[in-house]
């Protein structure tokens, strides 16, 4: 064992506390900046491995959206190829008209789709299936009008499914545009001679092309019809738009309303709401203010907690 020697006992009795303390500091100093030193790798290691997720997902979608282009193309190959096999198949076709009598209804000017839709249904019945006779089978239900929205095609027929394009062209050019449809859905319709919910399918196949919400149609439909009916209508808003116009033929039934032709001949007469109508207009009237106390009522206990 080695002790140590008087003059080094000596020398630490008489060191400077001051000493101690300053390294103690340093050596204080030098744990913290291990620690952030560490802190800092750990930090680094996370950005890493977050740059290295990025690239991953990027290589990913890269990979994805090069799959999905092939996919793309290989679509786009078997549509063109099955285009073409049509065509081949049209062409190589003998061109010759069914001999088969079919009865076409008038052609419709302002809903050539709809007809369209019947002659298919007479075609079918038929058994017709060769394009060119169902051409010369429309052809000759065309009037004046319709004919010269066609008349490129009529004077120069085309080789190749010359009925589908006719069908096509017609539609296209004698459809009623969308905006047209709208200013009319908003500014024109009347209800007319029409019961509520005949005016209700009418306005829904103006809207059926436009983007119209089903409450500005509900709102449409009502403000066109008859002042009482509004008042009874509007007293059920829990009721969807199809049973209110049911109700709303009911009340039409039971008060009719007075024809266009009627209001003409006798403007000045206004017919009085009869007696059914009023009981019907108290009752709900009625309902709708029981319907109101109960929510009054049961309105504390719900706010209380």
């Amino acid at each position: 064992m080695v002790f140590p020697r008087d003059d080094d006992i000596r020398r630490r009795e008489h060191q400077n506390p001051g000493d101690n303390v300053g390294l103690e500091a340093a050596q204080q100093q030098q744990a913290d900046l291990m620690r952030q030193q560490q802190a800092d790798a750990a930090r680094q290691q996370q950005a890493d491995a977050a740059r290295q997720q990025q690239a991953d997902a990027a290589r990913q979608q890269q990979a994805d959206a090069a799959r999905q282009q092939q996919a793309d193309a290989a679509r786009q190959q078997q549509a063109d190829a099955a285009r073409q096999q049509q065509a081949v198949a049209a062409a190589a076709a003998p061109r010759y008209v069914q001999r088969v009598a079919v009865k076409l209804p008038a052609f419709w000017l302002d809903k050539p789709a709809i007809w369209f839709a019947q002659a298919e249904a007479q075609f079918a019945l038929a058994d017709i299936t060769v394009e060119l006779t169902k051409y010369y089978h429309v052809i000759s239900q065309l009037d004046v009008r319709a004919a010269s929205e066609v008349e490129d095609i009529i004077s120069s027929p085309p080789g190749e499914f010359p009925y589908t394009n006719l069908r096509q062209r017609l539609i296209e050019r004698l459809s009623t545009s969308e905006e047209h449809r709208v200013r009319q859905l908003l500014h024109d319709e009347e209800l007319g001679d029409r019961k509520p919910s005949q005016f209700l399918r009418h306005l829904k196949s103006l809207a059926a092309p436009a983007v119209v919400q089903p409450n500005l149609l509900r709102h449409l439909w009502l403000r066109r019809l008859p002042t009482h009916v509004q008042t009874v209508l509007t007293a059920r808003p829990e009721l969807s738009l199809e049973q209110l116009s049911d109700l709303a033929d009911k009340i039409v039934e039971i008060s009719p309303v007075p024809s266009i032709r009627a209001v003409a001949e006798n403007a000045e007469q206004v017919p009085a709401p009869n007696d059914s109508l009023a009981t019907l207009i108290r009752e709900l009237t009625f309902e709708v203010s029981a319907l109101r106390t109960r929510r009054r009522e049961r309105s504390p206990d719900q706010r209380s907690p």
